[in-house]
């Protein structure tokens, strides 16, 4: 078994509690120096939003959100946006690197599920993107059931938000439909992204979600 990065060989055991309790084995899928490079969020440290690091309480960004939408959106993510993640996204994204996904695929599974939503609805990409790319990268990364209520508006392809400024990406307009309002009425809904970054496009599902009639929403990405 080799690391999916570096193809360094894993060495791997599982333990003795794990193998008699008839749990799921999941082996590892990257060697330790390149695990190493990923920065984990933990729950309760930075900003009760959206795990921002360096504040205790809501930060500026959530704050104006509250004045942009007139709600805060909770969004739990596995780990940082550092230049790690960076280039993994690049390999996994824009190279196309499919088997990339077993990756990072169990944790973020597992937080996806640890939120209890009815439903689970990855964000989706434009037409175009996808036949280029071959693959929704969010979707991928998803080892759970999961349900396709988004889809792009408009048959030209916008300029990609990797592309955008910070501001040119906050004033992006809506981008997405609903395909089915009475399928999210009254259910906890989950939102996953890969990256949160100005938290614009998870917004714009969320507002979706909500004036469709959703119980609860929030989002859950790979990283922020």
């Amino acid at each position: 078994m080799n690391c999916l990065l570096c193809n360094a060989p894993i060495k791997w055991r599982p333990p003795v509690k794990d193998i008699l309790s008839f749990k799921q084995l999941v082996p590892p899928q990257l060697c330790g120096t390149c695990s190493q490079r990923f920065t984990a969020r933990e729950v309760g440290r930075g900003c009760p939003y959206c795990q921002r690091p360096g504040f205790t309480t809501t930060c500026p960004e959530c704050e104006q959100w509250q004045v942009r939408a007139g709600f805060i959106l909770t969004v739990r993510a596995c780990f940082g946006y550092n230049e790690a993640m960076k280039e993994f996204m690049h390999a996994y994204k824009f190279v196309g690197d499919y088997r990339l996904r077993q990756a990072f695929s169990a944790p973020l599974t597992k937080l996806v599920q640890e939120q209890g939503a009815q439903l689970v609805v990855p964000l989706p990409l434009h037409q175009k993107t996808q036949l280029l790319r071959g693959f929704n990268q969010v979707e991928g990364l998803l080892e759970c059931p999961f349900e396709r209520l988004l889809v792009t508006k408009g048959q030209e392809k916008q300029e990609p938000q990797s592309a955008k400024t910070r501001e040119q990406r906050l004033q992006t307009p809506q981008p997405f439909d609903l395909t089915d309002r009475k399928r999210v009425r009254g259910k906890t809904v989950v939102l996953v992204d890969d990256v949160f970054t100005t938290g614009r496009t998870m917004y714009h599902a969320a507002q979706l979600m909500r004036a469709a009639g959703c119980k609860t929403i929030c989002g859950v990405t790979l990283a922020n």
